[in-house]
Order: structure tokens, then sequence, then C-alpha cells
């Protein structure tokens, strides 16, 4: 006998996003990171090779601008500079309790300013790839607000695909009936662990990717009276032999990223077969889904699962629209895919939404979701338990 929470539909309602304080040109902060090269502990003799590959990288952006809560890389000025300052001869190679320091006081304005209702939130999934502190920023503000009874569970250290898991356990306690909503708050300040002193090529492209972003979602079990999205399923595949080529590690000196060329080339042999079996079992195939929202880790990643699945351009716009606007911002990407398709009134009802990320693992992870209108029934395609 099939339980009748799972038939119990659960939607996305809302998506506010958080303007980061300081945005930046991509061209701009590369000529703060050529500054900051040159003035870091980087050997001196690795110096004007990191600057030339800097100027390569700038050419071939797909990124107009990033956010961060840091002041540092909108002026080359050594006393402008906060987590990066080191007198004044230098720029810092900041330490891991430096790093957490700033990470702590900009999530506490974050959590409080992406929550300013007046009634307490049911349930909360905090999500951060980037920081740690206990009490966490969303204990500190339910404290503050007095909403001692709200369910809260942290998320932590899933890197980019952290997105789909949050969902899927948000969307679980919903259709279980042990919350009436969810809310998810994904705070990831990527540009915290940069590391001017470190001319490796792979460190280059890390800093000149990733940026920070924060998101907070609604989930609950009706859609509203505007645009939803309706979720119908869930997957996620382990890419084995590839625990190298996407790595996050802690360090002295702050979270410790490696990414490896051979990214693209691993989805190539793997995205076709894995979206393909998921949309069999939901019925559907790539002509069913009307928008793709793809993590752009970065510009080849979309470049290559557009080419992969034959996807037109109208169909991926979203995602590169966000690359362009904000950067990588780790687990808080998707999620800015899905805000800007939520409010896009080009997406009519009953549109069918294919999502996927990828993080350390490599882990691919996919869901499927219907776009609602106005609180139109839905289509009738899965119950989302998949």
């Amino acid at each position: 006998m099939q339980n009748p929470a799972d038939t119990r539909e659960v939607y996305i309602t809302r998506i506010d996003s958080h303007g980061m304080p300081h945005r930046v040109p991509q061209s701009q902060t590369i000529d703060w990171l050529q500054w900051a090269v040159s003035k870091s502990s980087a050997p001196e003799d690795a110096q004007p090779d990191a600057i030339a590959f800097l100027d390569r990288l700038r050419e071939n952006s797909a990124i107009a601008s990033r956010g961060s809560v840091l002041r540092d890389f909108s002026a080359a000025r050594l006393d402008h500079l906060t987590l990066f300052a080191n007198g004044t001869e230098s720029v810092a190679d900041a330490a891991l309790e430096a790093r957490m320091h700033h990470h702590a006081v900009a999530a506490n304005t974050i959590a409080r300013e992406l929550f300013p209702d007046d009634i307490a939130p049911d349930t909360v999934f905090n999500v951060t790839c980037t920081g740690y502190d206990s009490p966490n920023p969303v204990q500190r503000m339910l404290s503050a607000r007095g909403w001692t009874n709200t369910k809260h569970y942290q998320i932590g250290h899933m890197g980019c695909y952290a997105a789909f898991p949050a969902l899927r356990l948000a969307e679980a306690h919903v259709r279980s009936g042990a919350s009436s909503t969810a809310d998810i708050l994904h705070t990831e300040l990527c540009t915290l662990h940069f590391r001017p002193a470190d001319t490796r090529r792979e460190q280059l492209v890390v800093q000149t990717l990733f940026a920070d972003g924060a998101v907070r979602l609604h989930c609950r079990g009706d859609a509203g009276t505007g645009s939803a999205l309706r979720i119908l399923g869930h997957d996620e595949v382990l890419l084995q032999g590839t625990e190298e080529d996407m790595t996050w590690h802690l360090s002295e000196q702050g979270f410790f990223m490696t990414l490896s060329r051979a990214v693209p080339v691993h989805l190539r042999g793997a995205v076709e077969k894995a979206v393909g079996a998921f949309l069999r079992r939901r019925g559907m195939t790539l002509d069913d889904v009307m928008q793709v929202a793809i993590h752009p880790g970065g510009p080849r990643i979309i470049d290559t699962i557009a080419e992969l699945l034959d996807l037109e351009e109208d169909r991926i716009a979203h995602s590169r629209a966000v690359l362009s606007d904000h950067g990588n911002m780790s687990s808080a990407t998707v999620p800015h895919i899905w805000k800007r398709m939520l409010e896009d009134d080009s997406i009519p009802d009953g549109a069918i939404v294919l999502s996927m990320a990828f993080g350390p693992g490599l882990t691919l992870v996919m869901n499927l979701m219907e776009k609602t209108v106005h609180g139109n029934a839905p289509s009738g395609r899965g119950n989302g338990n998949a």
C-alpha cells in the first residue's frame, strides 16, 4: 500500500538572493590578481609567467563580474586590504583563522538579512562549503529572533553540487509531513580562500573563476499563487576513479581546492548516459525538457554539456547568464539559475527543467522540476519520490 505522503507535492515557491557588498568587473579582478602576485611572497622568477597567464585568462573569460564580501579586490592598494593586509610592503598569506573570522562576520549578516520575516521558519537547512563556525550563522539568527523551536540542519563541504542533496532533504521533510515548510540557506564565500602567492596555473584558474554568493530557497507543499518549481525527482552518480580530479581540503592557509583539466573529459564520458537513464526512468526524453540548468563550473563545462546533449542556446541561456553575472558561487550557483527561471515569464506553465551539477567525488547530481504558474494544477508527471 502506498504511503499517502509519497504522493504529496513539494514546490520551490520563492528564491531570494543576497547581493554581495562588493561587485567588481572581471577585468578589474584580474588586474588585482596580477598586482597581488607581484606584491606576494611568490618567487620573483615565477611572477612574470603568472601575470602573463592571467592575461590569457582575461581574454578567454566568460565572466563579466564577480561579487565578494571583501573590499580587497576593488583597489590595488596595500592600505585598502582587509583579509590580505600585511603591513605596507606585501600581500598576506592569510591564515585559516583570519579567513574563518571574515566568513563568520559576513555569514551572520547574510542570515539575518535573508530571514527578515516575522514568522519563524519551520525547518532550515544551512549549506556552506566555505566556512566553519559553531554555533553557525543560522543558529545565531534563530536564537536572536527567539525562534527556538525551528528545526535546523547543517550541510557542508560537498562543494558545488550541495544544492541538490539539500533540496532532496528539504523535499523529504515536507513530503513526509515532518515540516510544513523547509528553507535552504546557501552561503558560499569562495573569495576568502584566494591565495595570491600561489602561482600554479590551476590555482590561477580557480581564482579567476570562483566568487561569493548567498541565496535562500523556500519549499512548501503547495504552489501558492505565483510561479513555482514542482520537484519531480533526483538522481546521483559517482564517477569511479576520479577522486583526485576535484578536491577541497583544509590547510593552515584556508581551504584548498584542486581542479583538474580532466574534469570536462570525465563528464563527457558520463553525462549523456546518466541523463538518458534518469529521464527514461521518469518516462521522458530530452525532447520533453524545455530548460536545462547546468552548474557553470566554467565555460568549458557548459560547452561540453551543451555539445553532448545537443542543447540549443535558449535552453541553457540562464546558466551562461549566471556565470557571466556572478562567476562560480559553488553551491549557491544553481539556485541562482532556478531563480532566473522562476522569474522568466517566457518559460510557460508546465515547462520541464532538468538541472545538473558536479562536485568532488567526482559526483554528478541531477534533478527534474516542472514550472507552474499562478497556482495551476500540476501536469501529473511524477510525484517527486525518485
